[in-house]
């Protein structure tokens, strides 16, 4: 069926431009998207590529698939659970086996915090910053992967997500002008008109 919007809930389609320094096989990324309910998937043309400015991207494609937007969905899908009689609790636990007596099941989203709860001693961070800013004009995504990393650029329903880093042991959960300046400037390439965002 045809993609659609799903009103409140921060789910709306969105057209996906993204190309890599690495070879793929069309089927190979068929398959992928196939897997994530992409809707309609396009190699990109050897001109289409040129047009990123970078000579190191060697293939590319574009596709349609639903794309969430977690500051609307998470909202919606509380007041949905509350008007269900789904209850709530905020606590602190230890382990995750202080739960096994009172609940069937359990959804562990701690992220990080799964070092100490799970005591996965292997579980290492991969610090990601991004800039989040008004582009209302901005539709589609793009997500470029190049030798220096991957840039991408994220229309929200609110804001415009750019990006960004990936620091694999970097603990740090503060933003650095570095890496403000260095997302900055790989997004304004992309993209010209993000110089008008807010």
């Amino acid at each position: 069926g045809r993609a659609q919007s799903v009103p409140n809930t921060g789910i709306f389609p969105c057209v996906i431009s993204q190309a890599t320094c690495k070879s793929r096989s069309s089927t190979e990324v068929a398959a992928y998207l196939d897997r994530i309910r992409s809707y309609q998937y396009t190699p990109m043309s050897a001109d289409a590529l040129s047009s990123f400015g970078d000579p190191s991207l060697v293939f590319g494609y574009t596709w349609l698939t639903m794309v969430c937007d977690q500051s609307h969905y998470l909202p919606w899908l509380e007041k949905k659970c509350r008007a269900l009689g789904i209850g709530w609790q905020k606590r602190f636990v230890e382990r995750l086996e202080e739960l096994s007596p009172e609940f069937d099941a359990v959804v562990n989203c701690t992220g990080l915090g799964s070092r100490a709860l799970c005591g996965d001693r292997e579980l290492q961070s991969v610090r990601g910053q991004v800039l989040r800013v008004k582009a209302p004009w901005v539709k589609k995504a793009t997500v470029i992967t190049t030798p220096d990393g991957v840039t991408y650029i994220n229309p929200q329903v609110d804001c415009v997500v750019l990006g960004g880093t990936k620091q694999i042991g970097n603990w740090s959960r503060e933003p650095t002008r570095e890496d403000t300046e260095l997302i900055w400037n790989r997004c304004l390439k992309l993209d010209p008109s993000l110089a008008h965002a807010r």
